[in-house]
């Protein structure tokens, strides 16, 4: 059986707000079924931070936004990064919880956070409580992404690709996918070429060998049965 991946969890912040965002980083990298997010521990020299970030934000389970007066009131990329991780969260499924709002200090949250609880992660006294809240959010959540995994392992692929996909595990070539399917050759290879993209894979055989592991068939059986 296949062990579950660890939460993703990525910890959207201000630069200013780094010393007490780095306990909070410690404090989830500690829990073993936690992966969280920080810029200065995972980008390498070199790496395009913006495109880095967004990145990390977009394959994120959940977001935790550690709101100041540092980060709802800088201007600049902060204010970006926090309009990015609410258009993000606009597209989840309603009533998921996605974005955890922590108060470093006391802030009013900006006009679109009015609706998410907050926790406090002050004063001192008070951090070992709100931590355990942040948990609790993160393994609630865990808990529901676990129960629809089978359901969303071929995430952001569209039926055809899926298609094409089982077909490519079945070891067809484009010409037979593409018969079976009623495609052009050129169509068939589009596709195939989305699949590794979006699979983040490098070939075909690296495919068929993903549809196997995550029991594509299974899948479709499923799917075509409800």
């Amino acid at each position: 059986m296949t062990e579950p991946r660890k939460l993703r969890v990525f910890l959207c912040h201000s630069s200013q707000d780094k010393p007490i965002v780095r306990e909070l980083y410690r404090r989830l990298n500690a829990e073993s079924w936690i992966d969280p997010w920080l810029d200065e521990e995972n980008l390498l020299p070199g790496d395009n931070w913006i495109l880095e970030v967004n990145k990390a934000v977009e394959s994120s389970d959940i977001l935790v936004v550690c709101l100041s007066n540092n980060s709802v009131t800088k201007e600049g990329f902060v204010q970006k990064e926090l309009k990015n991780i609410l258009d993000v969260s606009d597209n989840k499924p309603e009533g998921s919880i996605f974005v955890v709002p922590v108060r470093l200090d006391d802030i009013k949250p900006p006009e679109r956070f009015k609706s998410l609880q907050y926790v406090d992660f002050f004063p001192e006294d008070r951090k070992k409580w709100a931590f355990q809240r942040i948990l609790k959010s993160l393994e609630t959540h865990s808990n529901s992404e676990n129960t629809l995994r089978v359901e969303t392992r071929f995430k952001g692929l569209t039926k055809t690709e899926i298609q094409v996909l089982f077909l490519v595990s079945k070891g067809s070539t484009n010409k037979k996918i593409a018969e079976s399917l009623h495609l052009s050759d050129g169509t068939v290879r589009n596709y195939v070429s989305s699949i590794i993209e979006k699979l983040k894979i490098s070939n075909r055989t690296e495919a068929a060998a993903y549809a196997h592991k995550h029991k594509l068939e299974e899948f479709l059986s499923k799917t075509n049965n409800t």
